[in-house]
């Protein structure tokens, strides 16, 4: 058994970079009360000051420490897409988000006397538009008599957040879903698009002291997945053990395609449906945090 586990933000770098800036900005914003730094409470300070800088700082801090827990969970469970679409496509759907996103947000400033929310509030929402649909329920149970799913928690956070800084955060939350909305509408092939290579690679090597730091020591059940497919290592619970190097097939095959469906290659899903016991949330967990 390997006791050398993968970063939380293994395949997610950007999504690392993202949560400790926010986080940092947050701390400091909170404590050293330096908030007025950061948001964009009218459009002189762009027009006449000409502190463009706010656009772009208006997404970093959180204006309290409960919404701030709320948004990096969020921010955490939705590291998955940056792993499905590779770090220089999601790059490209952050400044996607970020440049659909403050035109909204300039237009509501403009029209209206509400004032934009301090947060990545935009990218929170928009992610949530690519949960909604590409993120099957591998779950489902009634509550209360009413049919709900095992995503049903991330939809309560999302409305705990929205409603955290009443009503300024509903601007962030409209300009993130309608920027989500028009990065899946793909009106123009953004969604092909890819950040140059060699920008990529002049990022990485300046950032790697941060996303990539010693590897973290803790127990884990199997190690990465190797090309051949499966685990090394994997340790099979005793009502799993497989005989003659054969997987067992009481597994149903429409989970199998469901977690296929997010991402995941058919031996990966099979080898950790047979670590969980064949329990489906668990083994969706188990392949999240590969």
């Amino acid at each position: 058994m390997s006791l050398t586990g993968p970063s939380p933000f293994q395949n997610a770098p950007l999504t690392k970079v993202i949560t400790v800036i926010s986080g940092s900005a947050t701390f400091f914003s909170v404590f050293l009360e330096i908030k007025n730094y950061f948001d964009l409470p009218h459009l002189s300070l762009l027009t006449t000051k000409g502190q463009l800088w706010r656009i772009f700082s208006v997404n970093l801090p959180f204006t309290y420490f409960g919404e701030a827990m709320c948004g990096f969970i969020l921010l955490y469970q939705f590291r998955l897409f940056e792993r499905q679409m590779g770090s220089r496509k999601y790059a490209v759907f952050l400044l996607w988000t970020l440049g659909i996103a403050s035109l909204v947000q300039l237009g509501f400033l403009t029209l209206t006397n509400i004032k934009l929310p301090t947060g990545p509030y935009s990218l929170i929402f928009s992610l949530l538009v690519q949960f909604l649909y590409d993120v099957p329920a591998t779950q489902n149970f009634r509550f209360c008599g009413l049919p709900l799913s095992n995503k049903f928690l991330t939809y309560m956070l999302s409305a705990q957040l929205g409603l955290s800084n009443y009503p300024s955060s509903l601007v962030g939350v409209v300009s993130g879903l309608l920027a989500g909305s028009l990065y899946r509408a793909d009106i123009f092939p953004v969604r092909k698009w890819l950040i140059p290579k060699k920008i990529s690679e002049f990022c990485t090597k300046w950032m790697k002291p941060l996303i990539d730091p010693a590897p973290t020591r803790r127990r884990v059940l199997f190690n990465r997945p190797t090309a051949a497919g499966g685990f090394p290592n994997m340790q099979v619970p005793p009502p799993f053990v497989v005989q003659g190097g054969n997987i067992p097939q009481q597994f149903d095959e429409n989970t199998i395609a469901t977690l296929m469906d997010m991402g995941f290659d058919r031996q990966s899903v099979i080898t950790a449906l047979v670590t969980c016991g064949n329990d489906v949330q668990q083994a969706t967990n188990l392949l999240l945090d590969m």
